[in-house]
């Protein structure tokens, strides 16, 4: 169970192959890319992403769960 960024962390775990039985995914977050505001870019993105500031889309398609639909292996419910 995950809600926001907890969401997006179950998606994760499935994409590295942690093996789940079932996913519930309250509000999470689905497209990072979608979330490109000066403030999060400056306050989340920057300090917390390692090597943002060199491959910004890259890194954000890496955590966004919709562009690797492939990778969810456990029934997920939103």
């Amino acid at each position: 169970l995950g809600h926001s960024r907890g969401g997006m962390m179950n998606a994760l775990a499935m994409k590295q192959g942690v093996r789940l039985s079932a996913v519930v995914s309250i509000a999470g977050i689905s497209d990072l890319r979608e979330l490109q505001t000066p403030l999060l870019i400056e306050n989340v993105f920057t300090p917390l992403i390692p090597g943002y500031g060199f491959a910004p889309e890259k890194l954000l398609e890496a955590r966004s769960p919709v562009l690797w639909p492939e990778a969810f292996t456990a029934p997920l419910l939103l």
